[in-house]
């Protein structure tokens, strides 16, 4: 029996599923981050390692039986990036044929059972990546924090966070989220919320969090952190409709989102949805079929070329 192995290298954390050659999946597990930007190549060797050999202990197998490993990792979206990362396979002598691809590409093909359609990430960071009727990929975004990632958790924080500086210079009034960020991250005064913020070991996902506080004062009636969701939303439906703006004349564009903006703040999935249906094109936004590590899986079976009924993942 050969086996195939999945694997979902976010910038938090890696997902693998490990399944049998017809599809059913037998073990899977977690490890770190395998982004190398954020991580180091060291660290990223160790959890791509932790992963692989927890998911082929489970079923008991070497790695000369597991056929092929697909891979869906954040930052090697560029060919230096990307040759870096294999550099990184190679030093792990894994003997198994490997495909190597982006986290986007895989959360696309997850979200719509296949290579085709539109998908609009919100997480960390954002962007919007698409897959024609030809197969060929199309790309907004994804610039990074510094120059981009409009939208993103680390966008709607960084908006906060100002907010919260202007009141603690007393040029502002948001005591809500003042108060509300002081007390959740233990910041006795101003000193502390720099010390904090500027701490060299905090990470862009550390700062992204602090978007559910922004989340939590707007569910309270919060004006100014409405605004922030508002402006998210709008910057992420520029996002998508400058991707469609892309793409060849079709019918309809399908359009699924994820990331924990999407997934976790129902107001800015509500405006995102709305503002799209104002506009020329027939968009339809429909929720993700599968999860992004199921898109690697079947990507993995497709450069197989080995038909599998996507049903056998409907629990995953």
């Amino acid at each position: 029996m050969g086996f195939v192995i999945g694997i979902d290298g976010g910038g938090t954390k890696s997902i693998g599923y490990i399944a049998d050659d017809n599809g059913k999946i037998l073990g899977k597990s977690k490890s770190g981050s395998l982004n190398f930007h954020s991580q180091g190549e060291k660290s990223v060797k160790e959890h791509l390692h932790e992963l692989i050999s927890s998911l082929t202990y489970m079923v008991g197998c070497s790695m000369k039986d597991v056929e092929l490993i697909s891979m869906g990792i954040a930052g090697i979206g560029r060919n230096k990036d990307r040759n870096t990362f294999l550099s990184i396979i190679s030093s792990l002598n894994i003997e198994s044929n490997l495909f190597l691809t982006t986290d986007i590409h895989i959360a696309l093909v997850g979200a719509h059972g296949k290579e085709k359609g539109i998908f609009t990430l919100s997480g960390t960071g954002s962007i919007s990546f698409a897959i024609d009727s030809y197969g060929r990929q199309y790309r907004v975004g994804g610039w990074g924090h510094i120059i981009g990632d409009e939208g993103s958790g680390y966008d709607i924080a960084r908006r906060g966070l100002a907010l919260v500086a202007k009141t603690a210079d007393g040029i502002g009034k948001n005591l809500s989220l003042m108060d509300r960020v002081f007390q959740h991250y233990g910041v006795k005064d101003t000193d502390d919320f720099i010390r904090y913020i500027y701490n060299p070991l905090r990470t862009k996902a550390d700062i992204a969090k602090i978007s559910e506080d922004v989340y939590h004062c707007a569910l309270k009636g919060d004006n100014e952190c409405l605004e922030i969701l508002e402006k998210a939303s709008k910057d992420l439906v520029d996002l998508t409709i400058g991707l469609i703006s892309k793409i060849p004349l079709e019918n309809e564009y399908i359009v699924s989102v994820g990331g924990g903006v999407f997934d976790n703040m129902d107001l800015v999935y509500k405006y995102f949805t709305n503002a799209l249906n104002k506009y020329k094109y027939n968009i339809t936004v429909k929720s993700p079929m599968y999860s992004p590590v199921i898109g690697a899986l079947i990507l993995a079976f497709n450069n197989l070329n080995k038909k599998i009924d996507n049903e056998i993942w409907e629990n995953y």
